[in-house]
């Protein structure tokens, strides 16, 4: 993703906005899931979180915060981390628990 292209995209604007404001929306998180989860399964698998993941690296890069290695072992153990109950795919309620854990339960309405 070019910085030029960054600066609109959703992953990098719902960052920014968490990180100055410390509060996020859950419709927000709920925009971002269906954006990744692009078979409509309600699940991410590998191929989904591989988009999300570079999106979020180059988008944390982007805002000065943390900086994400994009190798295939590191994406594989975020992917592991993210994906608590084992089954292989990340639920939208671990992808919600994701963003509770990066900026605290900060978040004040729910999906729709």
């Amino acid at each position: 993703m070019s910085d030029n292209k960054l600066s609109s995209h959703p992953l990098y604007n719902f960052l920014s906005a968490a990180k100055n404001q410390h509060k996020y929306s859950l419709r927000d998180i709920g925009i971002l899931w269906k954006k990744y989860d692009t078979d409509g399964n309600k699940r991410l698998d590998r191929e989904e979180f591989a988009r999300f993941y570079k999106d979020l690296a180059d988008s944390l890069q982007a805002i000065g915060d943390k900086f994400l290695k994009q190798t295939k072992e590191e994406v594989d153990t975020v992917f592991a981390i993210m994906d608590s109950n084992g089954n292989g795919t990340i639920s939208l309620n671990e992808f919600v628990s994701f963003f509770e854990d990066l900026f605290g339960e900060g978040y004040e309405e729910d999906i729709d």
